[in-house]
């Protein structure tokens, strides 16, 4: 599917490669008439010990068309898609911030219910500390530690990113304000 995508798109094949093997830092790779924007988002998860798990999204973003590759489900992707299909205009650039957007948004949530497991480890310790909760202690650290570094290097490479994207052929000055908002709640979130 990656090499027919490459094929119909003319994707650069570095690009190509970078799809095929996910497990990329964020970036922004300018290709001439394209980029590849290695993203990520999270998502929560039904365990209390790792609440959130980080999900890796390639966009290819052009003056003509926005491709997305994930390897994992993503239902906020899939309902910005439906909504989009809803709409009637499809400026490229509104489309490239309401995915970027959503995709940050998406912290949101997962912060909230990393802070509730916290809470429910710290309830646990203050209530009856036990052995076992050393260990559900040092996966939350790891959880917030991988998601923290995702973001902060997605936070201090999306200046240069929004930079490229803006200068695609095909892509509005107007497009600046939005892709500065999306910039902005990466750093809250970080």
């Amino acid at each position: 599917e990656v090499d027919r995508l490459g094929e119909a798109l003319d994707l650069h094949p570095v690009a190509l490669e970078d799809t095929r093997e996910f497990g990329q830092r964020p970036k922004l790779d300018p290709y001439g008439k394209h980029v590849l924007l290695v993203f990520y988002t999270a998502r929560v998860t039904d365990d209390p010990g790792w609440p959130a798990e980080a999900l890796e999204f390639h966009i290819y973003l052009s003056g003509g068309f926005v491709v997305t590759v994930s390897r994992d489900e993503c239902t906020i992707v899939e309902e910005l898609q439906a909504a989009l299909a809803e709409e009637e205009v499809h400026e490229e650039e509104m489309v490239v911030y309401r995915l970027l957007d959503a995709l940050t948004d998406a912290f949101y949530p997962v912060i909230e219910a990393v802070e509730g497991s916290v809470d429910g480890l710290e309830a646990d310790v203050l209530r009856r500390p036990r052995r076992e909760q050393l260990l559900r202690s040092y996966r939350l650290k790891q959880c917030v530690h991988q998601l923290h570094r995702l973001v902060a290097a997605q936070r201090d490479q999306f200046v240069a990113a929004r930079e490229a994207i803006i200068g695609l052929e095909g892509l509005t000055s107007g497009s600046r304000p939005y892709l500065r908002d999306v910039g902005d709640h990466l750093f809250q979130v970080s």
